[in-house]
């Protein structure tokens, strides 16, 4: 009873079943540089076509004013298997296609017959998408356990981190406190 009742009913469960426990109450979302986006008179973006859009009118800009371009996405990929960070970000972006209706439905599987999305069409178009953002992603940055580095130092104009990220770039000192838009 000390779980939130969506984790105790609904993610812990399979065909009446307990199949798991919580271990996270991460919520993710977008973060964008708001004074970034006015700039360039673009919206706040509502699909992930419209983040690649975004991501790909803004790479290059000079977000941090030292002259040179930056990338527009700050996304922890690395080429390491250290960092969790690109496994949920690929989840985020293939959640968003399978789970059609909501916590009812599924993300990795078809829950009445666990046949995995592998090779479906929504697995398809999410990592179309998961590799056309990490084109504006920079490849040299660390696993951040709290903001992304590059966001808080005002060197791009778009994350998707959990609500500890967002969290983060309120409280700690950074370049773009205040400038950050949900």
């Amino acid at each position: 009873s000390d779980v939130v009742p969506y984790v105790r009913e609904r993610a812990m469960q399979f065909a009446g079943h307990i199949v798991g426990m919580p271990i996270s109450g991460k919520i993710s979302m977008l973060l964008y540089r708001r004074d970034i986006f006015a700039d360039a008179g673009l919206a706040v973006p509502t699909t992930w076509d419209d983040v690649v859009e975004a991501a790909r009118i803004l790479n290059g800009t000079d977000m941090d004013g030292d002259g040179e371009g930056d990338f527009s996405m700050c996304w922890q990929l690395t080429d390491s298997d250290i960092c969790q960070e690109q496994v949920f970000a690929a989840g985020q972006v293939l959640a968003s296609m399978t789970q059609s209706n909501g916590t009812m439905t599924h993300w990795l599987f078809n829950p009445d017959t666990l046949d995995a999305f592998v090779g479906s069409p929504a697995m398809a178009h999410a990592l179309k998408i998961f590799a056309n953002m990490a084109k504006y992603t920079p490849r040299d940055i660390s696993c951040e356990v709290l903001a992304p580095a590059n966001l808080a130092a005002g060197r791009c104009a778009i994350s998707v981190k959990s609500d500890e990220g967002f969290r983060g770039i309120q409280v700690i000192p950074n370049a773009v406190k205040g400038k950050i838009g949900t």
